[in-house]
């Protein structure tokens, strides 16, 4: 496994997106649905049909099959306000049946419900060429009541902007298909761009709610990666007072089928076993409440759970939940029995998470809460969740085989086929590091213009980082924020910012006269080296020729080759080689001086000339 020392290298995210295509606007007559329909109807994919202000009663769903923008005319004075006359099985707009490779766009609507006998405002599924359909926003929408107001069933998209009041499930997410759930667990990448984001969203169940029970604001089933960040969510005047609890977000696990079938035995076409998510990141919410018993619930995947606060006092000690159900559920007639389950909690980080002034790490008033813990069937500590943010000692769990998949009773091959299983190793950094959040706001947020980049550095200076960047022509402003939190603002003049801290993340955006962002870049400090190979995995053996690799971030000059054997060196194998050569070619054994060494516990390591870097690996 790699070992990755770190103290400053750069990553660079760039916030890239593309101009608007030149596309033809239709105005609808009205917000009635027979004239709405006409436009959509005229409309040609790229298009855009804008919907007057009015209010009108819908019956039916407005299929809309192509990529369009349909935009109401906002949230002010002027609304555009649709009602439900029925119960809205397919929702006012059914986004269905095309590769969504332009803008696809919802906005500027009120949808209203008399009560939950409305099921769906907007639903999207059966979107073609998976990942590629990447271009679908949801934004500046409000929603009354109404039981699912949005329901998303496909693997990527942006969700910003929009107030949901007094729904059951106000976002429910999914991959979609069962076979795009099982292509979302190819890659356990997090910090990407192929997610569905959810975020700036306001929740809000109040007075009005119309029911006894409660679920939670944001759902997620079967399959897909999940970004939520920056929401509120607020229950402070439930009409249930703190007889039942408010809940943000609950993210459900794989979905047993009674009686009991897991997703390595399913016939996807008969049964539809459901899939956890592969990776979900929560980060910079607020919630409030008079009962919130779970700040978050997860019952699998892998996530990163951080910066998030409670800012009401509430009235039961609030719990951030780990949950394997595949041990003790009813939703399985054949219970696991032994570590691993199928898409369970793993390589899950939770830091930095705030109640009444102090972490839920600490226990103090919120706490973390994992269950089962037994020895042989359950979630622990330091394997499958860390109360830290990813770091480079701890280890991490991985795969053999399909991602998700387990080889323990009953999908030991026996009862259930098995198609790989989770591993854990105590060696090397976590997952995750070093863990950078994809950029924020979400590009499709921001009508920029194409290829536009700063030119973004960071360099750390005495107390801090230093920032410059290129001027853009027509920014008559820069805004740099560290750590997604406040902006501070900089003149057009001037193009460096020094900052007091250090490992930081940073974004700059150039701004024009009306605020609107001409480029942004960001870019977070690190330094540091990965050492490649070996891998603790491979057998190398004595005289053959085998390539040291490495790679070194934010560091020049030579570095020392050594070996050693219980964990003392016996040896230089090169002495002064370029860090940037990148790799060195050895006889496995030969040190410098001629000789050989050969035996057991036998390591390589790689440092800075000063030995201020450090990196190593086990040989086997």
């Amino acid at each position: 496994m790699h070992k990755i020392i770190t103290v400053l290298f750069l990553i660079v995210v760039s916030c890239l997106w593309a101009s608007p295509a030149r596309a033809a606007e239709i105005v609808a007559q009205s917000a009635n649905y027979a004239d709405v329909k006409a436009a959509v109807d005229a409309a040609m994919p790229g298009d855009t049909v804008r919907v007057p202000a009015g209010t009108a009663t819908w019956t039916t769903e407005l299929l809309i099959n192509k990529p369009l923008s349909i935009i109401g005319a906002g949230l002010n004075n002027e609304k555009t306000i649709l009602t439900a006359g029925g119960p809205m099985p397919e929702g006012f707009f059914f986004i269905y049946g095309f590769t969504a490779d332009t803008q696809v766009r919802v906005a500027g609507f009120e949808f209203n419900s008399v009560d939950w006998s409305t099921i769906y405002a907007i639903y999207v599924n059966g979107l073609l060429n998976g990942y590629n359909s990447d271009k679908i926003r949801i934004d500046h929408n409000v929603f009354n009541l109404c039981q699912f107001p949005i329901f998303f069933l496909h693997l990527v998209g942006l969700i910003d902007n929009n107030t949901f009041y007094n729904a059951n499930i106000a976002i429910t997410i999914s991959a979609g298909s069962r076979n795009y759930a099982d292509s979302s667990w190819s890659d356990l990448s997090a910090g990407k761009s192929k997610a569905i984001f959810i975020e700036n969203n306001t929740f809000i169940s109040n007075k009005n709610y119309p029911e006894s029970f409660t679920n939670e604001q944001i759902g997620s089933m079967n399959g897909g990666k999940l970004v939520v960040r920056y929401n509120v969510f607020n229950g402070d005047s439930i009409s249930l007072g703190d007889s039942r609890p408010f809940l943000p977000i609950m993210t459900h696990g794989s979905q047993g089928w009674a009686p009991g079938y897991y997703w390595q035995a399913d016939d996807i076409t008969t049964r539809g076993n459901k899939r956890g998510q592969p990776v979900v990141e929560i980060y910079n919410n607020t919630a409030s409440a008079l009962r919130l018993d779970f700040l978050v619930s997860i019952r699998g995947s892998a996530n990163l759970i951080y910066n998030n606060s409670i800012i009401s006092t509430v009235t039961h000690n609030p719990r951030i939940a780990l949950a394997e159900e595949e041990y003790d559920s009813p939703s399985w007639g054949i219970h696991r029995t032994a570590w691993p389950a199928e898409d369970q909690v793993h390589n899950t980080f939770i830091w930095n998470n705030i109640y009444r002034g102090h972490d839920f790490n600490d226990g103090v008033y919120g706490f973390i809460y994992a269950e089962p813990n037994d020895l042989l069937a359950g979630l622990w500590k330091n394997r499958d969740y860390f109360l830290h943010e990813p770091q480079p000692t701890g280890g991490k769990e991985y795969f053999i085989g399909r991602n998700g998949a387990s080889n323990t009773y009953p999908t030991d091959g026996i009862i259930y086929p098995t198609l790989g299983t989770m591993m854990f190793t105590p060696d090397g950094p976590n997952a995750y590091y070093p863990y950078v959040p994809y950029v924020y706001p979400h590009p499709l947020t921001v009508q920029g213009e194409s290829g536009r980049l700063l030119g973004l550095s960071g360099t750390q200076v005495a107390g801090g980082t230093r920032l410059a960047w290129n001027a853009i022509t027509g920014a008559v402003s820069y805004a740099v924020q560290r750590d997604w939190g406040s902006k501070t603002s900089v003149d057009a003049g001037v193009l460096t910012y020094t900052d007091n801290a250090s490992g930081a993340m940073y974004l700059v955006e150039a701004l024009d006269a009306d605020g609107v962002i001409l480029a942004c870049e960001g870019v977070k400090t690190f330094s540091g080296l990965i050492l490649n190979s070996p891998n603790g995995d491979e057998a190398w053996h004595k005289g053959e020729t085998r390539a040291i690799t490495w790679a070194a971030y934010n560091i020049t000059g030579n570095l020392l080759i050594e070996l050693l054997q219980n964990d003392t060196v016996v040896g230089t194998v090169a002495a002064s080689v370029d860090a940037a050569a990148g790799s060195y070619t050895w006889s496995v054994g030969r040190l410098e001086n001629g000789s050989f060494v050969s035996g057991s516990n036998l390591k390589i390591r790689i440092s800075t000339a000063v030995g201020a870097v450090v990196a190593e690996q086990e040989i086997r």
